[in-house]
């Protein structure tokens, strides 16, 4: 996540540190975590899905395909 203000934010809410998340990285229940994080501010899902090139839609879907 490029925007400070927004990583924070997630590492608040989770309780997860930057090095367990750099350790997590890969981790399905993680990504979930981050993608429902995003989902549930519609403005910052946008701005990410700008921000990586994709529609926000892509990212609800890649949450739905991680919880399958």
């Amino acid at each position: 996540m490029a925007d400070q203000r927004l990583a924070e934010r997630f590492l608040s809410l989770s309780g997860i540190d930057p090095p367990d998340m750099r350790q997590r990285a890969a981790d399905p229940a993680l990504l979930v975590a981050l993608l429902t994080f995003l989902e549930a501010h519609e403005p910052d899902l946008v701005a990410v899905a700008a921000a990586i090139g994709v529609k926000p839609e892509a990212l609800v879907s890649a949450r739905r395909g991680l919880e399958s």
